[in-house]
């Protein structure tokens, strides 16, 4: 890839690509492209690792990595072109306490925070008093 491509297209290394003997860490599997930014987390170095981590880097005393994942599991978004955190992602982001890297869709990345948070407060309330 040259200058004039990372300049056309900034996000380009965060969008989705085939990786060999790699899996999606939400649905396993082998055969979608994955992207490697999505989610990412820190461990002890002595602690086991979860399936599906991959260590990028590592210290002393902690080991840093992602959660690749598929591009069904976390499409594109149609306006920035970033993967989007799906239903799924965010489940298993919570379960393994991760956090969200640089290549999640700022408007779709944020779906954990207010807006989740908003659809359960209406819709409890419309649900009240209902049988």
């Amino acid at each position: 890839m040259t200058s004039t491509d990372t300049a056309h297209q900034p996000n380009r290394e965060f969008m989705h690509h085939v990786s060999d003997g790699c899996a999606c860490a939400v649905c396993g599997s082998d055969t979608r492209p994955l992207a490697m930014q999505v989610l990412q987390r820190s461990y002890a170095r002595d602690a086991s690792l979860p399936k599906g981590f991959l260590v990028t880097a590592m210290s002393v005393d902690a080991m840093r990595g992602v959660f690749p994942v598929c591009d069904q599991c976390a499409p594109l978004c149609p306006t920035c072109g970033l993967p989007a955190a799906s239903a799924a992602v965010l489940k298993f982001k919570k379960a393994m306490k991760a956090q969200y890297g640089k290549a999640v869709c700022p408007q779709h990345g944020a779906s954990d925070t207010l807006s989740t948070r908003l659809k359960a407060i209406f819709s409890r309330a419309l649900k009240f008093g209902r049988n």
